[in-house]
């Protein structure tokens, strides 16, 4: 009797051996008595068949479910790498004081020693970085006045009227630039100047941006375009 109570484990137990040892237990005790044993073992036996089923079941659980094995994290961490830490002391030199870097200086060079597209770098006195860039600002708006003097002294009427007179004379709408200016036989310059102040409209053609030519549209005449800039013509 006692080998059927003091079983751990039914995969342990011999069942033989627990129902003779049972047997031989109850023989001598009353029916009452002997039912009573009895139940107990039953009741023990089944307790244990039950545990073992239930482990059963975990493992298959485990060994087919999608999620995978279900572990504890005292379980899993003996499994990963949360860190890693590495000594690089032995690759590491001691500083030599005699030769340490001070703060850094500018190199000095000679002028044989540079190339001719070489930058030179040097400290400048602010007074005459101050003056030079004074200087810069009085040279560009020299440079603004004379071409508005230039724009003023220049006969740019006469550029204008010689714009309209081929206009007249082509009897065209349109017409490229190079040709307007091979036409007319005037420098650059005063085309351009004839054709932004006497109000010629600019269209590029062809997908090229850069490779498109520039074509001149047509306008009023002369005199009435400068009256318009003036001021002067009511119709304006």
């Amino acid at each position: 009797m006692n080998d059927v109570l003091t079983a751990t484990s039914w995969e342990t137990i011999d069942l033989k051996a627990a129902w003779r040892s049972l047997d031989q237990s109850i023989a001598q005790l009353e029916t009452p008595q002997q039912i009573q044993m009895v139940g107990r073992a039953i009741e023990h036996l089944v307790e244990l068949f039950v545990a073992s089923s239930e482990q059963r079941f975990e493992e298959l659980d485990a060994t087919l479910t999608q999620d995978g094995p279900q572990m504890t994290i005292k379980q899993f961490l003996p499994y990963v790498r949360q860190s890693m830490e590495i000594d690089f002391s032995q690759f590491v030199g001691g500083v030599d004081r005699e030769t340490e870097r001070g703060p850094y200086a500018p190199r000095e060079f000679e002028s044989e020693d540079l190339e001719d597209d070489r930058t030179i770098v040097a400290a400048v006195n602010p007074a005459k970085l101050a003056d030079a860039v004074e200087g810069l600002e009085a040279e560009a708006v020299i440079d603004l006045e004379a071409a508005l003097e230039l724009a003023h002294i220049e006969d740019v009427e006469a550029w204008t009227k010689a714009i309209s007179v081929y206009f007249e004379v082509a009897d065209a709408e349109t017409v490229s630039l190079q040709t307007l200016r091979q036409s007319i036989h005037l420098p650059w310059i005063e085309v351009w100047l004839g054709l932004l102040l006497g109000g010629y409209p600019l269209e590029r053609r062809g997908t090229d941006f850069y490779g498109g030519e520039i074509w001149v549209r047509s306008q009023p005449s002369v005199s009435v375009t400068l009256a318009c800039a003036k001021g002067t013509e009511p119709e304006c």
